[in-house]
C-alpha cells in the first residue's frame, strides 16, 4: 500500500465522525459553557465573502468559562437548552470557529463565521450569546497530519509500517557488534540496574534501547503492558536511560493525565540520581497549555538603614537564588558545564553562609548599622566585620566568575523562549495532538518517538508525531486488550476507525515484548482477566501472594478479596443522554460505602475506594448517594466514583462495579464488550466486589456470562440477600422508588425467611400501588413482614364490631390500622397441597374504614361455599410464645385434628408451593367466588 493511498483512507472516516461528534456535543447543549457578547467587529483580516473575521468582546465571570482556540460556537440571541432551541429561535444563529483568544483589560476572541454578522444584532438589549458545541484542535490537526505527506514530511516509518512482511526484525547486524563494548553500554547497564526491573521489563527496555541507537534503519517496538505489570515504571526507565544517551526522543500519550504520569516519574528518577539538586533537569520539557504565575509585589514603606539593608539583601538575595537554581534546572546540560555547575553551587552556599552571619549577628544585637559603619574600631566587632567583609568578597568574587563562564540566553518573547528550549532539550514531552505544534519549529532532529497508551490512540493520530522530521525509531508501549479510541459515529466505528496502530500491527503478527508479572491485584482477582485475556501468561509477583496483601474491609464471605454479588430485583431505567442506571444496585453500593466509613473510619487506615460503571447516569446515582464520602487520594479514607474509561490506568485498594444492566432479555450493550470488562476487572489491588443481575448477564451470552459462571464455580457468588444489611438497603429502595410489586412477591427480601406463606388479591396491589407516600408504605410492609413471620395485634371485640359487619366471614376478618387512615384487611385460610390442608395469609385489601363493609360482604360470598371443617381449620390457631404459626393437616383426617396444638404439625411450608398459581384455590370451591376472587402467586 503507498502512503498516499493510506493517508487517504482516513480521510472519509474522519469527516464522519467530526459529524458524530459534533451531533453528540448538541445532545448535551443545557450543560453547555455560555457566554454573553458584549461587542462585536469585523477584524482587520475580514475578507469576504470567505474569510469573515470578526472580534468580539465577551462578559468574564469569575470561574467562568474561557473559550479556547479551536472551538466550534454558535452565536444567538438565546440561551440554548437543546437543539430544538437553534430551530425555534426567530433570528438566524451563527456557527463561528475560535481563531485566537486575548485576555487583557477585557476577554476578546478572534472568530471565523460561517456567515455576515450584523454589528447591532442582538446587542441593543445585551442578548447575544455564544455557547460551545466542540473543539475541533484534534481533528484539526489529524486533518493536516493526513495532507502533511504533500509537503515532504518525514514518511519513513509509516513506510516500514506498511510494508507487507513488517515485523520487529531485531538489532540492526552493524549497531550490535558495538553495542557490549562502548561507554553507552555501560550506562544502559548502569540504569538497568539501579531500576530493579524484572526479566520482562529488562528485556524490553534493552530492546528499545539498542534499536534506538541505530542510524542504518527506522523501526516500530511494540511493549504489550497488561494491568498492574510496570508499564510506566518501564517506560520510565527506557527514557532515563535514552537521557544518559542524550538521544533526543518525543514521548506522547493520548491525554494530558496520561502524560504527566510518565513525565513525572522521569522527573522523580532522575531526581534521586543528579549529582547537582536538579541540574540536568533543563534536558527535559514538558510542554502544552499552560497559565503563567504572576508575583504581585507591594507596596514599600520609610525603613531605616538596617531594615533598609534586610530587604534589599532578602529580596535580592532570594532572587538571585531563584534563577540560579532555575537557570541550573531548566536549561539543557548543553549550555550549562558541570564547571559552572560548581560555581553556581557554590555561589549559593556563599550566599546561605552569608545570610546565616548577618542573622547571628542581628540576633546578638549587634546592630547592622553599627557593623557597617565606618569609624567602628573595638575589637571584637572589628573581627565580627572582618568575616563579614571576607565572605561578602568571596560571594562577589564568585558571582562575577560566574557572569564570565556563563552568557545567559537572550529572549524577545515566550515563543522564542519556547523554541529555545525545545531545540535544546533531550526529552519532549506532550500530548499526540500537541506534537503538531513541533512541525513548524525548527530545531535539531527526534530520533526516537515513544507513544504511552498506545492502543488507546486512533491510527491516523498517531500520523502526527511519526512524520516529525529525522524520525527513526518509534516505540509503542500499550495494550489492545484494554481499551481503545473512543468513536461516536456507528458508521466509522465499522471501518475501524477506532482501531489504533498498537491493535492492527498486533493482528498482523508482529512481534511485542510482553511484560509478564503483574504487582497490582490480589491472585483471587488477577485469576480471571489473566485467564480469559493474557493466556495464563501473565504471573502474579510475590508481594502480591504474600499473606498481607489479604485485606479484609467488611466481615463476611461476601467481602472476600473477590466476589459477585447478585441484586436479582435491580432495575434499569434509561435515562437523558442516552444512559442507563439502576437504583438498587446505587443503594447497594451506598450502604458499602457507608458500612466500609463506619468501619474503618478513626482506626487509622487509610483505604482508597473506587465505584466504577458503565454508564455516566448511574454515576450521578451513586455520587448522590454517597456525596457526603467522595474525597480527594490523599484522604485517609477517599473514595471516587466513575465510568470504565475514567478508571483506565488507575487502581484503588477496593473497587466496586455497579453492571446497571437489568432485563430479561439479556441486553447488555456496550457493556459486553471485552476490553472495557477487563479495565474495570484490573483497577483493584486488594478487593474486588461486582454488583449485577446474575439472570441478565448470564442471559447476555457476553464476556459477563463467563465472569458469573467463573465466580459460581469458585465459590464466590452470593446473593445480596444473605447479608441483611444489603437486604434492608434493597428494600428501602424499591420503597422509594414505589417499586412494591417487587416487594409483595413470595420470594422478595421481605419474605424471604417468613413463617407464613402471604398471598395478595389483585385490589391489594392496586390499591398499593396507588399510595404515595413512602413512609405509609414502610409501614404497610413492615406490618406484612410481621404478619408473616406470626406477630398478631391484639383487638378488642367492640372495635372489632364497630368496623366489620356481621357474616359468615366475619370471624375470619382482621383489619390492622395503617398510618391513622388506612385499614388493612386479611385473613388466615387453607390451602390444599397433595393429601394437605395449609396455613395460608390472605391479603384483601388496604382501604378506608368506610369501604370495609363492602368488601365484608363480598368475603361472605367467598366463605359461603366452605364448609364447616374448612371454616375450622382457618379459625384454629397454634401458638408457639407469643407467635401464631401456620398449621399443617392431612385431609383425610384434618375432622380428627381439632384438638390441640400438638394433634397438628407446625411447619415451615415447603419450596414445591413456590410455583403455585391461586387461580383455582384448593380450599374454594364456589364457581362464583372463583370468578370473583383471583389471587396470584408470584
Amino acid at each position: 500500500m503507498s502512503t498516499a493511498h493510506y493517508m487517504k483512507a482516513f480521510i472519509t472516516p474522519l469527516h464522519v465522525e467530526t459529524h458524530a461528534d459534533l451531533l453528540s456535543s448538541t445532545e448535551s447543549l443545557a450543560g453547555a459553557p455560555t457566554y454573553r457578547i458584549l461587542r462585536v467587529r469585523k477584524s482587520k483580516d475580514y475578507k469576504p465573502p470567505k474569510d469573515l473575521f470578526y472580534e468580539i468582546s465577551m462578559e468574564e465571570t469569575r470561574g467562568g468559562y474561557v473559550p479556547w482556540v479551536g472551538d466550534l460556537i454558535a452565536l444567538t440571541n438565546v440561551k440554548l437548552k437543546c437543539i430544538d432551541d437553534l430551530r425555534k429561535t426567530q433570528q438566524s444563529y451563527h456557527v463561528a470557529f475560535v481563531h485566537a483568544v486575548k485576555r487583557g483589560n477585557r476577554l476578546t476572541a478572534s472568530i471565523l463565521s460561517s456567515k455576515p454578522i450584523v454589528d447591532e444584532e442582538g446587542l441593543k438589549n445585551g442578548t447575544l450569546f455564544a455557547v460551545r458545541l466542540i473543539n475541533l484542535t484534534t481533528n484539526l490537526r489529524i486533518w493536516r497530519s493526513l495532507h502533511l505527506e504533500l509537503e515532504g514530511r518525514n514518511m519513513n516509518v509509516i513506510e516500514k509500517v506498511l510494508q507487507n512482511n513488517f515485523n520487529d526484525d531485531g538489532d540492526c547486524t552493524i549497531c550490535s557488534s558495538r553495542k557490549k563494548s562502548d561507554a553507552a553500554s555501560a550506562c544502559i547497564r548502569d540504569t538497568l540496574q539501579s531500576s530493579n526491573l524484572n526479566s520482562s521489563q529488562e528485556a524490553a527496555v534493552l530492546s528499545c534501547i539498542h534499536t534506538a541507537r541505530c542510524w542504518h534503519q527506522y523501526t516500530v517496538k511494540l511493549v504489550q503492558g497488561p494491568p498492574g505489570t510496570g508499564k510506566t515504571k518501564t517506560a520510565s526507565c527506557l527514557l532515563h536511560a535514552l537521557l544518559r544517551m542524550k538521544c533526543r526522543t518525543l514521548t506522547c500519550a493520548p491525554t494530558n493525565i496520561a502524560v504527566v504520569e510518565v513525565a513525572a516519574r522521569v522527573v522523580s528518577t532522575v531526581a534521586d540520581l543528579v549529582e547537582y539538586e536538579t541540574y540536568g533537569m533543563g534536558d527535559i520539557i514538558l510542554f502544552g497549555n499552560w497559565e503563567r504565575m504572576k508575583d504581585n509585589m507591594g507596596k514599600e514603606g520609610l525603613l531605616t538603614c538596617e531594615q533598609f539593608v534586610w530587604k534589599r539583601f532578602d529580596f535580592s538575595g532570594k532572587q538571585l537564588k531563584f534563577c540560579i537554581v532555575n537557570l541550573y534546572t531548566h536549561l539543557p546540560t548543553t549550555l550549562i558545564s558541570l564547571q559552572v555547575m560548581r560555581i553556581m553551587t557554590r555561589a549559593l552556599d556563599l550566599m546561605t553562609s552569608l545570610e546565616t552571619l548577618l542573622l547571628s549577628l542581628s540576633a546578638a544585637d549587634e546592630g547592622l548599622k553599627q557593623i557597617l559603619g565606618e569609624n567602628e574600631d573595638e575589637e571584637r566587632k572589628l573581627h565580627n566585620r572582618i568575616k563579614l567583609i571576607n565572605e561578602k568578597r568571596e560571594c562577589l568574587n564568585t558571582l562575577r566568575l560566574l557572569s564570565l563562564k556563563f552568557q545567559v540566553p537572550e529572549f524577545a518573547d515566550k515563543n522564542a523562549i519556547e523554541k529555545f528550549c525545545l531545540s535544546n532539550a533531550c526529552l519532549i514531552f506532550c500530548t499526540v495532538s500537541s506534537s503538531a505544534r513541533l512541525h513548524s519549529i525548527r530545531m535539531a532532529p527526534l530520533r526516537c518517538l515513544v507513544i504511552d497508551e498506545a492502543a488507546q490512540l486512533k491510527e491516523c493520530e498517531s500520523t502526527i508525531p511519526l512524520q516529525l522530521f529525522g524520525l527513526h525509531h518509534a516505540i509503542l508501549i500499550g495494550d489492545e486488550r484494554q481499551l481503545p479510541a473512543i468513536v461516536n459515529s456507528e458508521i466509522s466505528g465499522k471501518a475501524g476507525f477506532g482501531r489504533s496502530l498498537f491493535e492492527r500491527l498486533v493482528k498482523l503478527g508482529c512481534k511485542s515484548h510482553l511484560l509478564n508479572i503483574q504487582y497490582r491485584m490480589h491472585p483471587s482477582i488477577s485469576l480471571f482477566p489473566n485467564t480469559e485475556f493474557y493466556g495464563s501468561q501473565v504471573l502474579d509477583a510475590p508481594n502480591v501472594k504474600e499473606t498481607g496483601y489479604r485485606r479484609r474491609f467488611l466481615q463476611g464471605d461476601m467481602f472476600e478479596s473477590y466476589s459477585f454479588i447478585n441484586l436479582a430485583h435491580g432495575k434499569e431505567e434509561f435515562v437523558e443522554q442516552r444512559s442507563f442506571k439502576n437504583t438498587v444496585e446505587a443503594a447497594a453500593a451506598a450502604d458499602i460505602v457507608g458500612r466500609l466509613f463506619k468501619d474503618i473510619n478513626g482506626t487509622g487506615q487509610k483505604v482508597s475506594i473506587g465505584i466504577i460503571s458503565p454508564y455516566q447516569a448511574q454515576v450521578h446515582a451513586i455520587q448522590e448517594k454517597i456525596g457526603k464520602f467522595i474525597s480527594d487520594s490523599d484522604s485517609a479514607f477517599s473514595v471516587s466514583v466513575g465510568t470504565v474509561d475514567g478508571f483506565q490506568g488507575g487502581e484503588e485498594d477496593l473497587i466496586i462495579i455497579s453492571t446497571v444492566r437489568s432485563n430479561e432479555n439479556g441486553s447488555v450493550g456496550f457493556v459486553s464488550n471485552p476490553q472495557r470488562a477487563n479495565v474495570a476487572l484490573t483497577r483493584a489491588r486488594f478487593c474486588l466486589w461486582i454488583l449485577g443481575n446474575e439472570a441478565t448477564l448470564v442471559r447476555s451470552g457476553s464476556i459477563w456470562k463467563k465472569i458469573v459462571n467463573d465466580a459460581k464455580h469458585r465459590q464466590c457468588f452470593y446473593n445480596a440477600e444473605e447479608d441483611e444489611s444489603l437486604d434492608q438497603a434493597i428494600t428501602e429502595s424499591l420503597i422509594e422508588h414505589g417499586r412494591l410489586d417487587v416487594l409483595l412477591r413470595t420470594h422478595s427480601p421481605l419474605f424471604r425467611n417468613a413463617r407464613w406463606m402471604v398471598f395478595f388479591s389483585d385490589d391489594f396491589r392496586r390499591s398499593v400501588a396507588r399510595v404515595k407516600n413512602v413512609r405509609i408504605c414502610k409501614e404497610v410492609l413492615s406490618l406484612l413482614a410481621k404478619l408473616s413471620n406470626g406477630w398478631r395485634q391484639r383487638q378488642s371485640r367492640k372495635k372489632r364490631s364497630l368496623m366489620v359487619p356481621s357474616g359468615i366471614s366475619s370471624p375470619l376478618i382482621e383489619q390492622y390500622n395503617v398510618s391513622g387512615q388506612l385499614n388493612m384487611v386479611w385473613t388466615v385460610d387453607i390451602l390444599q397441597e397433595n393429601s394437605f390442608w395449609i396455613h395460608v395469609l390472605k391479603v384483601w385489601d388496604i382501604l378506608p374504614s368506610s369501604d370495609i363493609p363492602k368488601l365484608a360482604m363480598s368475603l361472605d360470598t367467598l366463605f359461603w361455599n366452605y364448609t364447616e371443617e374448612q371454616m375450622n381449620l382457618c379459625l384454629y390457631k397454634c401458638m408457639e410464645g407469643n407467635l401464631v404459626v401456620p398449621m399443617r393437616w392431612t385431609v383425610d383426617s384434618s375432622s380428627d385434628r381439632q384438638g390441640s396444638c400438638g394433634d397438628a404439625d407446625a411447619v415451615q411450608l415447603p419450596k414445591s408451593l413456590a410455583s403455585l398459581c391461586l387461580e383455582d384455590e384448593p380450599g374454594t370451591t364456589g364457581k362464583a367466588a372463583r370468578k370473583q376472587w383471583r389471587l396470584k402467586r408470584n
